[in-house]
């Protein structure tokens, strides 16, 4: 399907980023985590933000 070719291509070109800027290939990684685990985006919230549960 498209969205597997993209999904393939889109790993390719993080790795290239990869080679170059190894902190960039990071941030894609948890943008990808994140655009399929939206789930994710709340715990990584209350990380960043652990007294927005006591508010």
């Amino acid at each position: 399907s498209p969205l597997t070719v993209s999904v393939e291509t889109q790993a390719a070109s993080i790795e290239e980023i990869n080679k170059r800027h190894p902190m960039t290939m990071l941030v894609a990684k948890v943008q990808f985590l994140l655009l399929h685990h939206p789930s994710l985006l709340i715990l990584l919230d209350f990380y960043l933000n652990p007294l927005n549960i006591q508010e």
